[in-house]
């Protein structure tokens, strides 16, 4: 996956691995700032970045007075925090403010870049041990498509890409393009996958379908 360009301002606890290897990224711009509110309006000051990243082993009271005061500065600025698997609630809250990735402390460098490169298509990135909630998933279901939910259900009842394109009218590339944007936004890499997310965000068919057929 290609890495766009991007400006990271980073505070709270990160791994001295993520810091390495997000600054061998030469397409990225990192900045590590105290997680304190004049520290953090000084870098946002310095370099407009497009990511706010928010470390652990912060307390909520500090978390929140850095968000608000970031979003005054810039509020076009996006949000990635880390938080513990054990607290769906704050997972939940932070999505629902505007959150657009949420993962758990033990993150590799690798997989919060990735993420950052899916969320910038407007995906919303979610550790998978959140996923599971469907409170939490309540945004990553409203940002589907209408069209993305008609694939995504057809999908999940066992169809081709072909039978999908005839059932919507659609040429096989255009399910194709919609399949991976879906994949994306859902954070799962097959369709065994998709259709299990189906469920988990109440998105089955209300009816069976047989393959081929026109219900």
């Amino acid at each position: 996956m290609e890495l766009r360009p991007l400006a990271l301002i980073m505070v709270g606890r990160w791994s001295d691995s993520i810091i390495d290897h997000v600054e061998r990224q030469t397409e990225v711009e990192l900045t590590c700032a105290r997680a304190h509110p004049r520290a953090l309006r000084t870098a946002i000051a310095r370099q407009r970045g497009t990511w706010l990243l928010v470390g652990d082993r912060l307390s909520e009271s500090t978390v929140e007075t850095l968000v608000h005061d970031a979003w005054e500065i810039q509020n076009d600025l996006r949000l990635a925090l880390l938080g513990s698997p054990d607290d769906q609630l704050r997972c939940q809250r932070w999505v629902q403010r505007g959150c657009r990735i949420y993962l758990s402390p033990t993150v590799t460098g690798e997989r919060l870049l990735r993420s950052l490169t899916l969320a910038e298509d407007g995906f919303f990135i979610l550790d998978e041990k959140f996923q599971r909630n469907t409170g939490v998933l309540r945004p990553v279901r409203e940002s589907l498509t209408a069209r993305e939910t008609d694939v995504l259900e057809l999908l999940s009842c066992g169809l081709t890409n072909s039978l999908i394109a005839q059932e919507l009218f659609l040429s096989r590339s255009t399910v194709e393009f919609h399949i991976k944007r879906i994949f994306g936004k859902l954070g799962v890499s097959n369709r065994t996958e998709a259709a299990v997310r189906a469920r988990e965000l109440e998105l089955g068919p209300e009816r069976p379908y047989a393959a081929g057929l026109t219900p």
